[in-house]
């Protein structure tokens, strides 16, 4: 009996030397991803740069999606935008995306730059259907397996690699495949798209929108796709209505709320449906600075960096959160009347 009493308080000294040692979720735990697209250049995905295709210019001109220089600069922004994740547009096993993926992992690589990057699955053979096996296999071993240090672990996934899927109909929808029965356990494995099965978002919906929406909200300063689709509604072609930045404040509040893990932004440069982020030249914003989304983005990734965990998310440390406190120290108490009694 002796022997017992010696050891429960024992556990619970070293259960209070332990603890202040364990970090809890805070904002700063949140993740920010873009979505970022490496189709231009030569191919099927050109840049169609006459009017009324793609009538916003990069400040880096025309640019091909392999092109090393390009690529270092655009890293050395999203490094500076303190982007976590980079989600890389990928068209299937030897296109023209996969090539330039492949050129986009190395530069990151050879470089060490602060992003980490994953890929998304985009509809490349709709009409055929998909060999899912294949396809996991092939990302594990081009990606995964050769870039350790590059390519994205998200930590409430337990570390596994970020592998996302657009929500197109014959690669995601549960009515007419069967690609939820075939999800690779190496992967952290996302669907993403506005379907109401999604779990991520993407453009500019709310995650109320989605009942499957796990824990992440997307924003995003524009829709426009008139260039090269008709009938698509258009969202704040000018950006006098204020959507990039009420969408950052829902995200922020979001983020108060402990509600979400990741804020992903689209996108750093889809010029095609322009919700590009890049510097360029807007054709249609009221504001004529090249760097003003940039700059937006920048000034609400600090924002976000700013929030106090204490009094807005949730203590960091044990020692912060009174009612914890409290009852370790009642531990405490407990365990010296114990081994005193003894």
């Amino acid at each position: 009996m002796r022997k017992l009493t010696f050891i429960f308080p024992l556990f619970l000294l070293l259960s209070c030397l332990v603890v202040p040692f364990v970090h809890s979720y805070s904002n700063a735990d949140v993740q920010v991803g873009i979505f970022y697209y490496v189709w231009y250049g030569y191919g099927s995905h050109q840049w169609l740069n006459e009017y009324p295709s793609i009538i916003d210019k990069p400040l880096l001109g025309w640019y091909d999606g392999d092109n090393v220089s390009v690529i270092e600069q655009h890293f050395t922004w999203l490094s500076d935008l303190m982007i976590n994740f980079v989600v890389v547009s990928w068209f299937g096993v030897d296109s023209q995306e996969d090539n330039n993926t492949k050129v986009v992992f190395e530069t990151v690589k050879n470089n060490s730059f602060n992003v980490k990057l994953c890929i998304l699955v985009e509809p490349f053979n709709e009409t055929v259907g998909y060999n899912y096996t294949a396809i996991y296999d092939y990302v594990y071993d081009t990606y995964v397996v050769p870039y350790p240090s590059v390519y994205y672990k998200p930590f409430v996934s337990g570390y596994k690699p970020l592998l996302c899927f657009f929500n197109a109909e014959n690669l995601t929808d549960p009515r007419y495949c069967d690609f939820f029965t075939n999800k690779d356990s190496r992967f952290d494995v996302k669907v993403v798209g506005g379907q109401d099965y999604v779990d991520w978002l993407m453009q500019d919906l709310t995650p109320y929108a989605c009942p499957h929406y796990q824990r992440q909200i997307c924003v995003s300063p524009r829709y426009d796709d008139s260039g090269t689709r008709e009938g698509n509604p258009i969202s704040d072609r000018d950006y006098t209505e204020g959507l990039y930045s009420n969408e950052w404040d829902f995200a922020l509040s979001l983020v108060r709320k402990g509600a979400v893990d990741f804020i992903t932004v689209y996108s750093f440069n889809e010029y095609h449906e322009r919700s590009q982020i890049e510097p360029c030249r807007d054709a249609t914003g009221w504001n004529s600075d090249p760097y003003y989304l940039y700059n937006m983005t920048k000034e609400y990734i600090d924002l976000l960096h700013g929030i106090n965990p204490l009094s807005e998310v949730k203590p960091t440390y044990w020692y912060q959160n009174p009612i914890l406190f409290g009852v370790i120290a009642l531990g405490i108490c407990l365990g010296v009347v114990m081994l005193w009694k003894s």
